[in-house]
């Protein structure tokens, strides 16, 4: 696992000033970072702008006032506003709540722009869109098309010669860390081989019923930091699900009760025990704030326990 901030380690601190309405902040350091391998400190806990449409700048501002520092986005307008987030970023730093290089900005390169020039050109509009002159984590989204994702649209390039972009742009200074999101295992042993610059983050599909321990150990063993994405379990609602399994699940509600805290932030602190990054994702303004505070308590032995076993063991579809 990679080293922890000594100076903020995300395991101890005070309880965050934010009123139950989602108002007032937690101070940053509270939460906690990783150093990557490539040199730069990640935040813990960060904002995942996914799905959130016409809401994206006004739920991103709130994240910004309650203490959140990592923001992910990506060029995929299917599930992105990455303009909206540029929109909520530009307004905070005009604001004096905080500098550029507190913040920690992501963006992810769509499968239709694999391709070396295209990765650089794309990586200027993602520049434009958020308002800022570097990316601190340009993950590249998918390996390939699939489906009807890109439209019709044929690659200029494959994703090798976009993670040779990638490199390129980072050399340049125009990227901080570079990544992969949603690799296999068998791509990401593949881009290990194959890669001048390893991955500093691998971003992926985690939650207690789905673990991903295989990749989470390989990404250990070659000290790539994993992160998670739909930690809370938003995945099993676009697989037929009614109701979020992860959330009402018996032990974590139970697990909730013990320790006073919400189904969401005992999944977090599973998550972030585990070593992982998690980037939680609301629209509600006092949820976004309650997602943060998963600082200055643990889950002991016994109720990681009670989580780990969830593994592989998805509730039936309702």
């Amino acid at each position: 696992m990679l080293e922890r901030c000594k100076e903020s380690c995300g395991l101890c601190g005070d309880s965050p000033a934010i009123g139950a309405d989602g108002t007032g902040s937690l101070d940053p350091r509270a939460i906690g970072n990783v150093v990557l391998n490539s040199g730069h400190a990640m935040p813990l806990v960060g904002f995942g702008t996914a799905g959130l449409g016409d809401m994206t700048a006004t739920a991103t501002k709130w994240a910004l006032q309650a203490g959140y520092r990592l923001v992910d986005t990506a060029q995929a307008p299917e599930w992105y506003r990455e303009d909206l987030v540029g929109e909520a970023i530009r307004a905070f730093l005009a604001s004096g709540g905080a500098t550029r290089e507190e913040l920690f900005i992501t963006s992810k390169l769509h499968p239709r722009d694999h391709g070396a020039e295209r990765a650089k050109a794309m990586l200027e509009s993602s520049l434009t869109n958020l308002g800022v002159d570097y990316l601190d984590l340009f993950l590249l989204h998918y390996p390939a098309c699939w489906g009807t994702l890109c439209g019709g649209v044929e690659p200029q390039g494959t994703w090798r010669d976009s993670w040779r972009a990638l490199e390129e742009l980072q050399r340049a200074g125009k990227v901080r860390s570079i990544g992969v999101s949603n690799f296999d295992v068998n791509e990401l042993r593949e881009l290990a081989e194959w890669a001048r610059v390893e991955p500093a983050v691998v971003q992926r599909n985690s939650d207690i019923f789905s673990a991903d321990k295989e990749a989470r150990q390989l990404c250990e063993s070659k000290r790539w930091q994993y992160e998670a994405y739909s930690s809370l379990g938003s995945q099993w609602l676009m697989r037929g699900h009614r109701e979020n399994p992860v959330l009402t699940h018996a032990d974590v509600k139970r697990i909730a009760r013990k320790k006073g805290k919400s189904p969401a932030q005992v999944v977090l602190r599973w998550a972030i025990q585990h070593g992982q990054i998690v980037i939680p994702r609301s629209s509600n303004r006092a949820r976004i704030a309650e997602n943060l505070d998963v600082a200055g308590w643990t889950l002991g032995d016994d109720d990681m326990f009670a989580l780990d076993a969830l593994d592989g063991h998805p509730p039936f579809v309702q």
